[in-house]
């Protein structure tokens, strides 16, 4: 997967990161639509209290595996998020917060350019 500014930010990933952190508080469901996919995707994003980012996992259909990654929000309540999946694809893109307590909507491309929206909950 190409290097993305996430990459450059401290941000934990992977589930030893979360156990141990206070500073994770919550985790909202996402329903994710991937181009190629015939069935809507099931995951989380696990938000943080702090530095506006956490952690996305999301489990892939048919047992074909699971992708985690990070996402981080500006002050704006805009950001971007970037998932690598244990079936070898990897995506990325931006994510736009709808006020607090609302959720977000998210929009990237994977690796093999096919495009993914999806809807964060909210409270």
């Amino acid at each position: 997967m190409a290097r993305t500014w996430l990459d450059d930010h401290d941000l934990p990933v992977g589930d030893a990161g979360l156990a141990r952190s206070s500073e994770y508080v919550e985790s909202r469901k996402i329903t994710i639509r991937w181009e190629g996919v015939d069935l809507a995707l099931a995951g989380t994003l696990t938000m943080r209290r702090d530095r506006g980012g956490g952690k996305i996992s999301i489990t892939l259909p048919r047992d074909a595996g699971n992708c985690v990654g990070k996402y981080r929000l500006e002050p704006n309540a805009s950001g971007a998020w970037s998932v690598s999946c244990t079936n070898g694809l990897a995506a990325s893109g931006t994510l736009k917060a709808l006020g607090a307590g609302k959720g977000a909507v998210g929009t990237g491309s994977d690796s093999n350019g096919r495009i993914l929206r999806f809807p964060v909950g909210g409270r």
